[in-house]
This record gives structure tokens, sequence and C-alpha cells, in this order.
């Protein structure tokens, strides 16, 4: 280690891939098991992970153990989502979908506090179609992907959030009482918003249950009754299940 020129920066990093890399499930690595694996004084590693937790690295769990925090856990999944095989996977999979039902789709993440849009698919069959730059157009507090964005949001993102977007109660009146009914049944419906457009959306989890975004649908309000509403809601379900799977 002798040629590293900031050698804390160096022990910082061993520390953050032996969180990474060798706690998977996030069980938690006890203070002297890390300190001894990379030949560290307890109070030198000690204080190397209080200032990764400070900066949200590293966090510590119910048992005091050291685990990857929420801004490791974020890179994971934008590592994920940015991926050009997941982009095709999840392209081809919202085309099934968009088909199956004839309305417009889209997939949604987080990034830097942003509601960034990965994936949208349009129906082929369709004359009048939504104009996507009108949905985009809307505050992500007023947009039900958005809204989910929100709603499953950790700290770091939701604080992100606020700093874009600036507090949801300017845009969004009842917000914590929709955004508790948004986590308990795990969707979000603005049947019709501002601009007549029916709109779904539910969240999507990896196979470790970590938030990945949102799927999404939007239909004009004229062609969307009831039977229609479920169909779309149905797709949706299975579409999230099967982008946890990718």
């Amino acid at each position: 280690m002798s040629d590293v020129p900031v050698k804390s920066v160096k022990k910082a990093l061993d520390l953050f891939s032996l969180l990474v890399f060798d706690d998977p499930e996030m069980r938690g690595i006890e203070l002297n098991v890390l300190s001894s694996r990379l030949g560290l004084p307890a109070n030198t590693a000690h204080n190397l992970l209080k200032t990764m937790s400070i900066c949200g690295y590293v966090a510590q769990n119910a048992a005091g153990r050291y685990i990857a925090g929420p801004k490791s856990r974020r890179i994971g999944l934008l590592n994920q989502v940015e991926n050009n095989k997941f982009k095709e996977t999840l392209s081809a999979l919202l085309e099934r979908y968009t088909a199956e039902i004839n309305e417009a789709m889209v997939f949604v993440t987080l990034h830097g506090g942003k509601r960034v849009v990965l994936i949208r698919t349009e129906p082929m069959l369709q004359a009048i179609r939504i104009d996507q730059q009108v949905v985009d157009a809307a505050s992500i507090y007023n947009q039900p992907t958005g809204r989910i964005l929100v709603a499953f949001a950790g700290l770091e993102d939701y604080r992100l959030i606020v700093k874009n977007y600036g507090t949801p109660d300017k845009n969004w009146p009842g917000y914590e009482r929709d955004m508790e009914k948004i986590r308990k049944e795990r969707q979000c419906l603005i049947l019709p918003d501002r601009s007549g457009i029916n709109a779904f959306a539910l969240p999507v989890n990896d196979n470790r249950g970590q938030m990945l975004g949102a799927v999404g649908c939007y239909s004009p309000a004229f062609r969307c009754e009831q039977q229609t509403r479920e169909k779309i809601l149905s797709a949706l379900r299975r579409a999230a299940a099967e982008i946890s799977e990718i």
C-alpha cells in the first residue's frame, strides 16, 4: 500500500468493499471482524466507519453490526437499471404488455432525487395517444409513478426529492394520508388527472426487496371504463413481478 497517495481513502474503500461484497445478505459484520480482516486498529476502523455512516455509505443494523448504507445500496440499484441488458429486457417486456392492454406504459426510477424515465412504450393500434410531454411536464407529486417514488423513497432520496421539487404539500394536498395509502395498497391511481388522463402506477422491487422504480400506464379517460382499469392493473401487477426478476 506504499504507492497509494491517500492511505485513509484506501482503508475506507477496503471497508466499503468488505461490507458490499462479503455481506450480500446484509446480516452485518462486527467491528472487531472488520478491523481484524483488514489489519486495522479498532479505533481507526471505527472512525472510518463513523465517517462513512455520516455520509450514508455505511449503516448499523439492530444488532449493532455494520452493513452497507443507503447510498451504497442506491449505487447498486443504479448499476442494475442502467445496465444495457436490463434495459433491453425491460423494453421487450413493456412492449409485450403494451400490446396486451393497448395503452402507453412507462418505467421510471430515481436518480439524484429526480424522476427519470428509463423506458416508455406506445400502443401501435391506437389513433389517439397520450402526449408523454404533457405527462412528464407535471410535478413528480402529481404523477402516480412520481408519487410511488416519493412514497417508497429512503431518507436520503426523499431529501433530494424535496431539494429538487420542493415539499410535497405545495402540489399534493393530503400527501401524508395518500402516501400511507400508497404504501399499504402498493399502487397509485389518479382517475382522471388534470389533463383528463387516467394514470396508474405500481412500485417495482428487485429480488432482494430493494426499490427499483415504478411501472405506470396512461389512458384517456373516455376509453378507460372499469373493466379496462382492472385489465390495466392486472397487467401492471404481472409486469412489476416480471421486472423484479430481471
